[in-house]
């Protein structure tokens, strides 16, 4: 895919999915503009990739906090300033935490459903506030989960924040279709992640091999692929999509249930 002159902005870009979504753009020849929380290693070494690589006037790496709606907004400006305009936006960044269900307290509930549902909201908005403005279109792309489609104990409030954001890329797509804003999102299956480092033990790991059709767990890089597809002109005519990324799982079982 060729992103030569295209500007995307990808949230939680220092590890993980988001990670390899940025080196994806960068390598297909696209400005990016990224953020990260609390994760200074993961910045230096994406900036010891893009120097590396020959890409580091390609990208911009910020630390913020994507559940405030102001960080939106600064992301947006950065992309303009920097790169002199904004073609696509991925919402990528979201946090996890694995708890039974009776015992979730108020707070691990509201900081779930402000990173994973409110900062993606926001995302979406300041995106599209641009777009209509320049009256160019664009496109957004809402990273999911498997889990809206194959639910797994303990993980409650993450389910309800990704099944809430695939119900609101399909209704942002049907309102904004008129102004060429295309919105969709993926939902990758089990992939091999910063985030999912301590559940996937070895046990997981060798059940899941087997019960994906496809026989092995996801790189980031796998779902990167998906992603970029669907911010890309590739996907010019696809809108209120969730593409499903997971080797074939969902058809096949969860496995992992580390709490009893």
């Amino acid at each position: 895919m060729d992103g030569r002159g295209k500007v995307v902005v990808v949230t939680g870009g220092s590890r993980g999915i988001g990670r390899a979504v940025v080196e994806r753009l960068l390598s297909d020849g696209s400005s990016v503009v990224t953020c990260h929380y609390g994760d200074r290693n993961g910045e230096s070494s994406l900036l010891r990739y893009a120097a590396d690589r020959g890409f580091a006037r390609s990208l911009r790496i910020v630390e913020s906090d994507t559940s405030k709606k102001q960080t939106s907004q600064e992301l947006v400006n950065i992309a303009v300033e920097s790169f002199g305009q904004l073609d696509g936006w991925i919402n990528n960044a979201a946090v996890q935490i694995l708890s039974k269900s009776e015992e979730t307290d108020e707070g691990e509930w509201h900081r779930i459903l402000s990173v994973n549902l409110d900062g993606y909201f926001f995302g979406c908005q300041a995106a599209a506030k641009y777009f209509i403005s320049e009256g160019r279109g664009g496109s957004i792309v809402n990273v999911t989960s498997g889990v809206n489609l194959l639910a797994v104990k303990f993980l409650a409030a993450y389910t309800a924040s990704k099944g809430a954001v695939a119900s609101l890329t399909r209704c942002l797509a049907v309102e904004w279709g008129r102004y060429n804003i295309r919105v969709n999102s993926v939902a990758p299956g089990a992939t091999d992640t910063p985030l999912n480092e301590s559940l996937y033990t070895q046990e997981v790991r060798r059940i899941y091999n087997e019960r994906i059709p496809l026989g092995h767990i996801a790189s980031p890089a796998e779902i990167a692929d998906a992603i970029v597809f669907l911010v890309s002109d590739d996907s010019r005519y696809i809108s209120g999509h969730e593409l499903v990324v997971d080797g074939g799982l969902n058809y096949n079982g969860t496995v992992y249930q580390p709490l009893h």
